[in-house]
């Protein structure tokens, strides 16, 4: 069994991780302002002995506006540029630290896509990019957490560049296959023994959740019929020791699928591939269209932190394809677009294959308080803020909360028209509020403010007392917020019982002492406040 601090540790590492590279969740600079990214290209080989990566990275540009000065790319410390060329012409460049500053003419015309080439190599950054071993085979694998691209090749590492497709060019050592985003359009066998597999993504992505995985996969294929009626090709990439044990893992996955298309709508990469690839490191990641998942998950012998088990992360991957790939967060600002609704669609995977009772004992599990700091991370924060508890289980918290408020009907009409009226696009916090304020028709400022970009928990005390009277019963109810901080403005649900009866209704707490009438057929015996857990509170 995992213990809740084995699982502390585990996030703790994890957080760690984002230190290595950025010091701070950061904002576009504004020498990239005006600046649009078509399309990545990456032609990467690995050397497993050395353990060193060497590649050509290649981004095709455009500016809104006149381009020049200098451009600033993303790169590791540890990797070195050794040229730099913009439309096949030599360019000048320097390093400062991560950095790779690179001239620009004059006066680059608006509009007009230039490729800028960066022939590289040297040592990726082994956090996220792994070397292991598999017997004698090498097992490689990238680890697309935020601000990770830079690691392991030269690129723009935020989010707000998403291009409109990639291509990845993968030369594998002898007895790999090499696995990416999007479709395999094909593979050259080199006079070495090496491969080279072609892959293409035709869909908008952005660095971080661009991968490779390199290793001796047995591929599962399987296909899904979306309830569009088109079938969409399931690709499963698993060590040959683990293969009954993964297809038994993934058996799931087609209604998964058919769940979350129900819920968000259609699967955005159906003309591409949903993948599952084995790696060799205990953790997992939405990277698109081919999540990676750890050998010990899928063996039952490492932890899932706060998801507890293999189901549930795969079903939290699967919802990043909307949520994070699909929708992509204009800044890690908004991480928890990503990560909490990611992490409340496993709740509702949940609710649909168990009904009411599933679904809150799994949000019941994601109560890991007490939460410090706010949902929203603010652009000068550490980056290390970025992936806690808060971002996924008291962002997941904030929009069961939501969906109290606005009622079922209208939140997933909200869900829904989110995920497709963004889809390919860049979203922020405003963008998932406008949304719900229109189905909702109020204002949901009150809330946003209180659970997104405010801070805590209410911790409530209630107290009440029968009121004299001849003619009804009645009694006056007390609910106290006692917690330090705001006060919060909520519609909490009362439940009471009088003489065998029950009943209920709600009650909105818009001060610290809230104060109201009860009128029950009997004399009050018993008052429950937030009988269904809807409020995330003490």
């Amino acid at each position: 069994m995992i213990t809740r601090r084995a699982g502390i540790v585990g996030l703790l590492l994890f957080i760690c991780l984002l230190t290595c590279l950025r010091a701070a969740v950061g904002a576009q600079t504004a020498a990239q302002q005006g600046l649009r990214i078509e399309h990545y290209g990456l032609q990467v080989s690995f050397d497993p002995v050395a353990q060193t990566v060497s590649g050509v990275s290649a981004l095709t540009l455009s500016w809104q506006s006149a381009g020049a000065g200098r451009i600033s790319l993303d790169m590791a410390d540890s990797l070195s540029a050794h040229s730099v060329e913009l439309d096949g012409k030599p360019a000048a460049y320097v390093r400062r630290g991560a950095k790779l500053l690179v001239t620009l003419p004059p006066a680059l015309p608006a509009g007009r896509e230039h490729v800028l080439r960066v022939s590289y190599g040297g040592s990726p950054n082994p956090h996220y990019l792994h070397f292991h071993t598999l017997g004698s085979e090498p097992a490689i694998a990238s680890y697309g957490l935020p601000f990770s691209a830079m690691g392991w090749w030269p690129t723009l590492d935020e989010p707000a560049f998403k291009a409109a497709g990639a291509d990845v060019i993968i030369t594998a050592p002898k007895g790999t296959t090499a696995v990416s985003n999007g479709t395999l359009i094909g593979t050259e066998p080199l006079s070495d023994g090496r491969r080279r597999f072609h892959w293409r993504e035709r869909s908008p992505i952005y660095p971080d959740v661009i991968s490779v995985a390199i290793g001796p996969y047995d591929i599962i294929d399987a296909r899904y019929r979306s309830e569009s009626g088109r079938r969409i090709p399931l690709h499963y990439y698993v060590y040959p020791a683990d293969k009954a044990r993964a297809e038994a893992e993934f058996a799931a996955v087609p209604d998964m699928l058919r769940s979350f298309e129900s819920l968000f709508g259609p699967y955005p990469f159906a003309r591409e591939k949903y993948g599952i690839v084995e790696v060799p490191f205990p953790s997992f990641r939405e990277h698109q269209t081919a999540p990676s998942l750890g050998r010990g998950l899928i063996l039952g012998n490492a932890e899932a932190w706060d998801l507890h088990e293999v189901g549930n992360v795969i079903a939290h991957d699967m919802a990043h394809q909307w949520f994070g790939n699909s929708l992509t967060p204009r800044r890690w600002s908004d991480v928890w677009l990503n990560e909490a609704f990611a992490n409340y669609a496993v709740a509702l995977w949940h609710e649909r294959q168990g009904g009411e009772v599933a679904y809150r004992r799994f949000m019941h599990t994601l109560d890991t308080g007490p939460f410090p700091g706010s949902v929203y991370i603010a652009p000068d924060h550490p980056a290390g803020e970025l992936l806690t508890y808060v971002t996924f289980n008291k962002g997941a918290w904030v929009l069961h909360m939501l969906r109290h408020v606005m009622g079922d009907r209208r939140f997933f009409a909200a869900l829904h028209e989110y995920a497709q009226a963004n889809a390919g696009g860049l979203v922020d916090t405003g963008t998932w509020r406008a949304v719900c304020e229109h189905a909702y028709g109020q204002s949901l400022g009150w809330f946003f403010a209180e659970w997104v970009y405010g801070e805590g928990r209410p911790a409530l005390r209630t107290s009440w007392s029968a009121i004299s009277r001849s003619d009804v019963f009645q009694s006056q109810v007390i609910i106290g917020q006692t917690q330090g901080g705001q006060v919060f403005t909520m519609p909490v649900d009362v439940g009471w019982t009088a003489a065998g009866r029950s009943g209920r209704q709600t009650v909105w707490l818009r001060q610290r002492r809230q104060e109201f009438t009860l009128t029950t057929p009997a004399p009050l015996s018993s008052v429950v406040v937030d009988p269904d857990h809807w409020l995330l509170r003490n």
